[in-house]
């Protein structure tokens, strides 16, 4: 499966607790992040590098909600989805000495980083022409997963997205794609599609509420 395909499932799991309002689950969110990393790459091969190469592999107290729903897809999932989840959490267990998985996806990162061309141009090139900085894209994707359900919060956040002109367009849609798993072709196509799921999570809330006032009146 690749990382792409298993993020989703991330992420499905990720709309659920919010609109479940469950409270922020950090490790969630750092495996999104690391998962985004390399979409096209399977995750077996994403797992490998993120081995921690001095750790030993030992239960970590920080993975347990991402071990809790590997419990549940026991009882639902394919046994591929299984087998991944699996794979994923005993590579990050090796990094169970560190407060946060931020280790785990800088050694990611650097794994599947391209070298950078140089060329004397490259310090006049315009916002657009500069290549797209995933550790930024993926702060704002953070972000924006974190406020995802707070309406006040994503309003602040989405607001900031906005106003930040040293993103490029490909940045912009980068984000988009990696919040909303669908391109898109322009910065204002992208900044709709980022606000359309937050509503969309909002619409569905209010509907729940209004069915349960009925059930309950």
């Amino acid at each position: 499966m690749k990382c792409s395909e298993f993020r989703r499932v991330l992420l499905a799991f990720a709309d659920l607790k919010a609109a479940m309002r469950v409270e922020r689950c950090p490790p969630l969110e750092e495996t999104l992040a690391i998962l985004e990393i390399a979409p096209a790459k399977t995750v077996a091969d994403l797992a490998k590098k993120a081995i921690r190469a001095d750790g030993a592999r030992q239960p970590s107290a920080r993975l347990v909600p991402l071990w809790s729903l590997h419990s549940f897809l026991k009882t639902c999932a394919k046994p591929a989805v299984l087998k991944d989840l699996e794979i994923l959490l005993h590579s990050l267990d090796t990094w169970s000495t560190e407060p946060t998985l931020t280790p785990a996806l800088e050694q990611v990162q650097a794994a599947y980083a391209k070298p950078a061309k140089r060329s004397g141009a490259a310090s006049k090139a315009k916002p657009d022409a500069q290549p797209p900085r995933p550790e930024v894209m993926q702060s704002y994707v953070r972000r924006l997963e974190a406020a995802l359900g707070d309406d006040v919060g994503f309003r602040s956040e989405l607001a900031r997205l906005e106003a930040d002109k040293d993103l490029s367009a490909k940045e912009i849609a980068g984000i988009a794609k990696a919040f909303t798993l669908a391109p898109a072709k322009s910065r204002p196509a992208a900044l709709k599609a980022i606000k359309a799921r937050h509503q969309n999570l909002m619409t569905s809330r209010a509907k729940s509420a209004a069915t349960a006032g009925r059930i309950a009146g």
